[in-house]
């Protein structure tokens, strides 16, 4: 490992800063869904770890970095082992590094955790930027409880394992009343939401949130019961979509 040893600090001090930085989760213009300070600092970074470097190439071309992207030093996050030594030697020379993700935030959902855990294992501090997250966002908007959340990843391929997994959130809902969230890749979502209006009880709050902030952006929520044909064909193109489960809350009557 290399180490920097600046005027006045101990030999072996790791120097640089861990930056997770947001990506975008749409084909969005940056300046749309990111903060000027997000935006300002993933400009200055030079190191980079990636969840996938052509991501993250394009991100960083996106919002504009002002060195030659073919410059910049970008890892891959797999394999892990030479994801974190790279990191670790940038970091013990004094760089800082960005984490990125292919969408969103790093280390929620996505990649990145291992290199927060070795930061602070190392000592080194971990700064997280300001920037979407579609589990939240979907959440927000879903108005489900926010208060109590379970966020599952994904759900079983094998159809007989995935409604067994449905069945399973349906209780933790009757238990906990925790809302439950899970994502499906883009492919396979139909098939989901088919299985979720077959399986949940008419009841049950059924939330869908797909391509948020694209400009296909859709989110819906309702009692199960109440999903139609129509609401279904909504969610039928091949995009990024979070599904949500609980239980419908108990408005106040307006008054009048």
């Amino acid at each position: 490992m290399v180490t920097a040893e600046p005027t006045g600090r101990p030999e072996g001090t790791l120097y640089g800063r861990l930056y997770l930085v947001p990506t975008l989760l749409s084909a969005t213009a940056p300046e749309a869904v990111l903060p000027v300070g997000t935006i300002e600092t993933a400009r200055r970074l030079r190191h980079f770890v990636a969840e996938t470097p052509k991501a993250a190439r394009a991100f960083l071309k996106a919002i504009a970095h002002p060195d030659p992207i073919a410059t910049l030093e970008i890892t891959p996050i797999d394999p892990l082992p030479f994801a974190l030594a790279d990191a670790e030697t940038w970091l013990a020379a004094g760089h800082d590094v960005g984490v990125v993700s292919d969408a969103g935030m790093p280390a929620i959902a996505d990649p990145g955790s291992a290199l927060v855990a070795r930061a602070h294992q190392l000592g080194v501090r971990v700064v997280p930027l300001t920037g979407p997250s579609s589990i939240l966002l979907a959440l927000a908007a879903s108005g489900l409880d926010g208060q109590r959340f379970e966020f599952l990843g994904y759900l079983p391929a094998k159809p007989a394992e995935r409604d067994r997994a449905i069945r399973d959130a349906v209780a933790r809902v009757r238990t906990t009343g925790a809302t439950q969230l899970f994502i499906e890749t883009p492919y396979r979502h139909v098939q989901m939401l088919a299985s979720l209006c077959e399986l949940l009880p008419g009841d049950l709050v059924l939330a869908a949130a797909q391509d948020i902030t694209g400009e296909a952006e859709a989110v819906l929520a309702k009692p199960r019961a109440a999903w139609t044909a129509d609401d279904r064909a909504r969610f039928a193109e091949k995009r990024p979509t979070i599904f949500l489960i609980g239980r419908a809350q108990n408005l106040p009557t307006a008054p009048r």
